[in-house]
């Protein structure tokens, strides 16, 4: 074999290669959307915790569904479940979801209560 031939054939392995290590790249980039909703499930959209750390409001791998949460409500519980806004309704959902509360009207209750907190305490913070 002559130097010019094993040039080539370098150029050929480096060159498949790459392609090889680029589709590998590639199919992970399709399996992202998966593991970002399981990372949002997790730590919720907008959380401040962490990837690694474990989050108190989402044990459970699935978040349940607006349908679902609300055919396990009382009317009260539907009522201040209506007046919450999207974040609300989210933080609902979330701590339903969770096993921490088995009785689903708690759930919606402690949400509004989290969210009352968290207002109150912007409203009187000092300029």
């Amino acid at each position: 074999m002559n130097k010019n031939h094993l040039q080539k054939l370098a150029k050929a392995g480096i060159t498949s290669g790459i392609l090889m290590a680029s589709s590998s790249i590639f199919a992970l980039d399709l399996e992202a959307p998966d593991h970002l909703t399981s990372l949002i499930a997790h730590n919720g959209c907008g959380s401040s915790a962490s990837a690694n750390s474990p989050s108190k409001i989402a044990k459970s791998d699935r978040l349940i569904t607006e349908d679902e949460l609300l055919a396990q409500l009382n009317d009260d519980s539907k009522t201040a479940y209506h007046k919450m806004n999207y974040e609300g309704k989210i933080l609902a959902r979330k701590l339903a979801s969770t096993g921490d509360f088995k009785n689903k009207n708690d759930a919606v209750l402690e949400a509004r209560n989290r969210l009352a907190e968290r207002d109150h305490g912007l409203h009187n913070q000092p300029n």
